[in-house]
């Protein structure tokens, strides 16, 4: 049985203020580096075999913290960056609801459609099939029970879940993932031993592994972290 840990960044300061981040190069806040501490000190007798980053420094801080409490180095892939939001970045969800009603309404509704110059969720979710296809590969040629850890942004983790599983990337909306928590994947090659998977056809989802849904955002570890959200 091979493992996918997946983790979002800690928080930041626009986190905390309810502003959209995408592409915007955010830094993580006290809490934020607070929580990705409290993850990292969890996961000390944790086998990890690689850590996969968005090269965001908000993912890429909390990927260090955690590749520096167990010996691992971490890679950057710029494919696992949150959406692109456009205009929208830097706004709060009031602020785009009277800058643009209907994007926002949409959006709230869960139908998910492109900000103004922002990006679509059909190219996010094909570069995040081209980065998973390689993890997939990474974490399948581990041994030892080592996982392979991918560190990246909520929204951009939520749409990878969807494709391992084989799920419309536009069911993203229908779970949550909070900062710094952990979800974990079994996968398994070809799908051996596991149900198939839909098709996902027009998003490049790989199909030469199977993967089951373990864990869903686990936050136990942030018990220790006051005020942790």
């Amino acid at each position: 049985m091979k493992r996918l840990l997946l983790v979002p960044h800690g928080q930041t300061s626009w986190n905390a203020e309810g502003r959209v981040q995408g592409h915007t190069d955010v830094v993580m806040n006290e809490l934020g580096q607070a929580q990705a501490r409290a993850l990292a000190r969890s996961l000390a007798q944790e086998k990890i075999g690689a850590i996969i980053s968005s090269d965001l420094q908000r993912a890429w801080e909390t990927a260090s913290i955690i590749g520096e409490q167990v010996g691992v180095a971490v890679s950057p892939d710029p494919r696992l960056r949150e959406i692109h939001f456009g205009d929208w970045e830097g706004l709060t969800s009031q602020e785009i609801a009277v800058q643009d009603p209907p994007g926002w309404e949409r959006w709230e509704k869960g139908i998910i459609t492109s900000p103004p110059r922002g990006e679509s969720l059909t190219s996010l979710a094909a570069r995040l099939a081209e980065s998973l296809a390689e993890i997939a590969n990474l974490a399948l040629a581990q041994d030892d029970g080592r996982a392979v850890m991918v560190v990246a942004h909520r929204g951009s983790l939520r749409v990878l879940v969807c494709l391992a599983l084989g799920l419309d990337p536009g069911l993203m909306h229908r779970f949550r993932l909070e900062q710094t928590s952990v979800t974990e994947l079994f996968l398994s090659a070809s799908g051996t031993g596991f149900p198939a998977r839909p098709s996902t056809d027009g998003l490049g989802s790989p199909s030469h592994f199977g993967a089951v849904l373990n864990r869903l955002n686990d936050t136990h570890h942030l018990r220790e972290v006051a005020h942790a959200r």
